[in-house]
């Protein structure tokens, strides 16, 4: 009976133990956090006599990482974002009103790299009522690394996305969601 109270206390200390470990690591290390923003714009393509006429669009939005509560809850007031690395940006056609044969084509996404330039991402001509019927997600690929630290840096990301529309009118919106991982460095 006295081994298996003194084996219990040994477990007992044994946890305990790792267990400071784990929070000391935490509190003098670095933490990554993973989280996703949304962005909804709104484009609408007033109706012209010919419907089939092109009309150009263009809508901007973004965030500030600061404003996520889990970002700045981890940060607390010495804490210091060390990187930030995109690990999805997806965006869908929803709320389609209008045309039924309304298309966009040469759109682009561009995301900023600094406050004066960006990187480009193509978009693929695409039926929005189709795609907002069927709930299609498109996804960004490409080398993220530039968006990524100026990110890190500014805690901004910000995106323009613009293109042509055919037969009008059309009425949407656009919802780009953007996944990060976020390391922060936690001092003591």
């Amino acid at each position: 009976m006295r081994n298996i109270k003194l084996l219990i206390c040994l477990l007992f200390i044994t946890t305990f133990l790792s267990s400071c470990d784990e929070a000391e690591d935490f509190f003098n290390g670095e933490i990554d956090l993973t989280t996703s923003f949304s962005h909804t714009s709104q484009i609408s393509v007033l109706e012209m006599d010919d419907p089939e006429t092109w009309q150009n669009f263009s809508v901007s939005g973004g965030f500030n990482i600061l404003t996520n509560a889990e970002v700045s809850d981890a940060l607390g007031t010495s804490g210091e974002i060390k990187k930030v690395e995109i690990t999805n940006i997806q965006y869908e056609y929803k709320n389609f009103s209008g045309n039924v044969d309304a298309v966009t084509l040469g759109s682009s996404f561009s995301i900023a790299t600094d406050f004066m330039n960006t990187q480009n991402f193509e978009i693929p001509t695409i039926n929005i009522a189709n795609s907002d019927l069927l709930g299609d997600l498109f996804y960004l690929n490409g080398d993220f690394s530039e968006i990524n630290n100026f990110i890190a840096e500014s805690n901004v990301f910000t995106y323009f996305f613009e293109g042509l529309i055919s037969h009008n009118p059309a009425l949407f919106d656009v919802e780009v969601t953007v996944t990060l991982k976020i390391t922060i460095e936690i001092d003591p």
